[in-house]
């Protein structure tokens, strides 16, 4: 199933790189970098923080939902809701797609987290 998650190109490699930013860890982003294939303004700008990221999202208003699930999921998972999904299926999610979003987002979240706690990546304030 984290092969099957990792390696969806629908987002896969976007979410691992959101939850990386979210958790202010570069070494977690610089790896999934790679990976991304999409539109490189979008790495560029989440890379350069929130208000880049804000900024790119008024230029594609659609990626919003997406990109707002995964930054509460990683940042406060228990304020997390129902409510969060519908704006996903305007993202063009199916309902098995935005639970496969949700799971490979808290488990990039989860990862992140363990890595800056062992000390395996350098975390950015």
């Amino acid at each position: 199933m984290i092969r099957q998650l990792s390696t969806d190109d629908t987002f896969g490699p976007q979410v691992a790189l959101l939850t990386a930013r979210t958790n202010g860890s570069p070494t977690c982003f610089d790896a999934w970098l790679p990976h991304w294939q999409g539109e490189e303004e979008f790495a560029s700008h989440l890379r350069e923080g929130d208000q880049a990221l804000h900024h790119w999202l008024q230029q594609h208003p659609q990626a919003r939902s997406l990109v707002t699930a995964v930054q509460l999921l990683t940042r406060s998972p228990d304020r997390f809701s129902a409510a969060q999904l519908t704006p996903l299926a305007e993202y063009r999610l199916s309902e098995q797609q935005a639970i496969d979003l949700l799971i490979w987002s808290g488990l990039c979240g989860w990862m992140n987290r363990l890595k800056i706690a062992l000390g395996n990546v350098r975390q950015q304030t």
